[in-house]
């Protein structure tokens, strides 16, 4: 591998970080049109949404349940045009006031500097346990 193929995967894994850091943690829902492709392949869109602009709608809903939402990226890697992470997502209800948590691993695809296929698994959302180990 060159110079130039680790100079790509680190600008792609700097634009994840920065994508979870803005949507998930600063609740801007815009970085998903900075950052997504038009023709963006969702393979496992969240809440069933169908476009970028149904996902963004679908995350602001979430954002008002859970207005602390935010994300810990516990490993992201990378390999030619790919990044994985795998991260905890976690906020308290607005209703119950109860700490909930999620977890998952997604799997990111670029074209030049925009996010053009994403795959992605999640557990169901729980309450956190302290008798839970670490994810």
């Amino acid at each position: 591998m060159d110079s130039i193929d680790i100079d790509i995967e680190q600008a792609n894994v700097d634009l994840i970080r920065r994508h979870f850091a803005d949507f998930v943690d600063r609740k801007d829902v815009t970085a998903a049109e900075r950052n997504f492709a038009p023709d963006l392949i969702d393979h496992n869109p969240p809440g069933g949404t169908k476009t970028i602009a149904e996902g963004m709608a679908f995350a602001r809903r979430i954002y008002e349940r859970f207005p602390d939402m935010c994300c810990e990226l516990k490993d992201v890697l990378a390999q030619g045009d790919k990044v994985a992470v795998r991260a905890v997502w976690s906020g308290h209800d607005a209703e119950s006031g109860q700490l909930m948590e999620f977890h998952g691993f997604t799997l990111w695809r670029f074209r030049g500097d925009k996010i053009v296929e994403r795959w992605a698994t999640m557990t169901d959302l729980k309450p956190v346990s302290r008798d839970d180990p670490s994810w």
